[in-house]
């Protein structure tokens, strides 16, 4: 289900890996993003090639980087980290400070 436009801010977030899968990568922090109003989400990784990734919502993103369940989206704004431990993103996440 889709927001409704401009009804909350941009949120931030990093991309964490446990285990790189692919071998490209890395592990720990290896990409941050910004979720938008629209639902939007873009992607930048922080090690080469440095590509930068577009998706309809961060559950395409996941559906693509999930690495089955060895990445994970720390948010980095206080309201969605509360929102992960409340259960109410139903995407893998994880607050500032757990690893």
């Amino acid at each position: 289900m889709r927001r409704a436009l401009f009804d909350k801010p941009a949120r931030r977030f990093f991309l964490i890996r446990a285990e790189d899968m692919s071998g490209v990568s890395g592990t720990g922090i290896v990409a941050e993003g910004v979720a938008f109003s629209t639902g939007k989400v873009v992607l930048a990784w922080i090690r080469p090639p440095f590509a930068i990734g577009i998706f309809e919502s961060v559950f395409d993103l996941m559906a693509v980087h999930g690495h089955q369940g060895k990445t994970k989206v720390r948010w980095v704004d206080q309201e969605e980290r509360e929102a992960c431990h409340s259960q109410k993103l139903p995407v893998t996440c994880m607050p500032l400070g757990e690893d």
